[in-house]
Parts: structure tokens; C-alpha cells; sequence
């Protein structure tokens, strides 16, 4: 991995099943914390294109992408293997199966896992404010996507 000069734009996925549970991963990239499935958004691809493709890439599955949670500044993360600037884009999506076929090469394991059981759960922080945030809004519940989100989901 080499080390950049700019931020780099990261798209992840909190992936519910039928079941509502979501689908959370380790990789040594986060130093055996876990995190959502997700990853780089290439030159020239949309944003929600990026996420279902590193989700696919990453876990195996398609997910319906249905609203756009949050954006975050990771400047630096201590607990990433590299010293790094990320600006993330988190979405809330839908799996269409549940069936999850990892990559060796950038998830290590992975777990389906109650919104409640998160709570006790060893994860970085961006991960962990997302998750509050969805706990505390009843976001995770109700996803129903204002106007603008819709846009941003078909730009």
C-alpha cells in the first residue's frame, strides 16, 4: 500500500439481511477491529456504483443501496495501517441474499450481528459514530430517503 498526498474518497456499506441484522467485517487493514464492507472510489465512477462494486468485490453479495447515512473526515487514523486521509461516504443497503463469499485478500472474517449487539463490539470509530448514529435516530428502522437523498443515490 502505498501512501498518498490527497484524501482519498471511501464508499461503505451497513448491509441489513431479512433477518435485520448487518453484516460487519475484519481486516488487518483496521488492526482486528471490525468495520462495514467498502473501499476506493475509482476516476471517473459514481458513488453508489463504487459501493456496490467493493461490496461485491469484498463480500460477495449485491445490495440495494437505500440512503445515504453520513460523511466522515478520517484524517490519519490510528488504528489503519497507514498514515492516510479518508473521507467517507456510509450508506445504509439492503442485502439481496445472504450468502457472503469474503475475499482472502481484503476481509479476514466476517459476522451478521444484531443492531444491539454492536454495542459490545471492538470496531473503529468511524464505524462506531455511524452506528450510533443509526441506533440513536432510528435511522436503522426507518429508511426511508428525504428528496435529496434520492438524487445523490441516482447521480
Amino acid at each position: 500500500m502505498k501512501q498518498s498526498n490527497y484524501p482519498e474518497a471511501i464508499v461503505g456499506g451497513y448491509i441489513r439481511n431479512r433477518k435485520g441484522q448487518i453484516l460487519f467485517v475484519s481486516s488487518y487493514k483496521w488492526k482486528g477491529m471490525w468495520s462495514i464492507p467498502g473501499g476506493h472510489v475509482e476516476l471517473g465512477e459514481r458513488i453508489v456504483d463504487a459501493l456496490r462494486r467493493e461490496i461485491k468485490e469484498e463480500v460477495g453479495i449485491e445490495v440495494t443501496v437505500t440512503r445515504l447515512l453520513n460523511v466522515q473526515s478520517a484524517i490519519y487514523p490510528k488504528h489503519f495501517v497507514r498514515k492516510v486521509h479518508f473521507i467517507f461516504f456510509n450508506y445504509l443497503c439492503e442485502a439481496k441474499a445472504d450468502k457472503v463469499k469474503i475475499d482472502k485478500d481484503e476481509v479476514q472474517s466476517y459476522k451478521w450481528v444484531t443492531p444491539e449487539e454492536t454495542r459490545r463490539m471492538k470496531m473503529n470509530v468511524y464505524t462506531r459514530n455511524t452506528m450510533k448514529l443509526l441506533l440513536m435516530k432510528g435511522t436503522y428502522e426507518h429508511s426511508i430517503p428525504t428528496e435529496m437523498e434520492k438524487r445523490l443515490l441516482n447521480e
